[in-house]
């Protein structure tokens, strides 16, 4: 219960600190005829599936404006997290495809969803890119690890870190 307050009261809070940048956002892709909002489903809670919310803003090369626009992206996300379907802290979030395919290839597969996604993950943190099935499998581990083990405490952490990376890089 503590942490769906958590989430709840600095959803609020970010949305409301982040209105005028979304304002910003949204006039800047409107302006370039996009649509504002990309949606994606995802797998939550008990293998619910629901649609994430993101800023459809394009993807860049260069390392500081994909922090940048990784973290604008992210802030419709706060919606989800207020719908109950993510939290600010979790673990990666999960297409129903990435979880046919957990099945195959990770053996404790169903941890995967016993908890809502997260916006900051401590897998996509600290670990590159999935691009083989060995990747996959250590963002499952990651991802189980964090599930057994969470707490506020930890949270907490994983956004201390996450800030860090942000200011000071990789």
């Amino acid at each position: 219960m503590p942490k769906k307050i958590i989430n709840t009261v600095l959803s609020v809070f970010l949305l409301v600190v982040t209105l005028p940048i979304t304002i910003i956002v949204a006039v800047y892709l409107l302006m370039r005829r996009r649509d504002i909002i990309a949606k994606k489903t995802y797998c939550c809670k008990n293998c619910k599936h629901f649609e994430m919310y993101s800023f459809n803003l394009e993807a860049s090369s260069d390392d500081n404006n994909v922090k940048f626009s990784n973290i604008l992206r992210g802030i419709p996300a706060l919606l989800n997290v207020l719908a109950g379907d993510m939290s600010i802290v979790g673990p990666s979030a999960i297409t129903p495809e990435e979880y046919t395919t957990a099945k195959s290839l990770f053996p404790d597969y169903e941890i995967l969803v016993r908890c809502n996604p997260g916006i900051i993950s401590e897998a996509a943190l600290f670990l590159p890119k999935i691009n083989t099935p060995e990747s996959f499998i250590s963002y499952c581990e990651c991802n189980a690890k964090y599930i057994r083990n969470q707490s506020v405490i930890h949270d907490i952490e994983i956004v201390a870190d996450s800030i860090l990376i942000i200011i000071c890089g990789k």
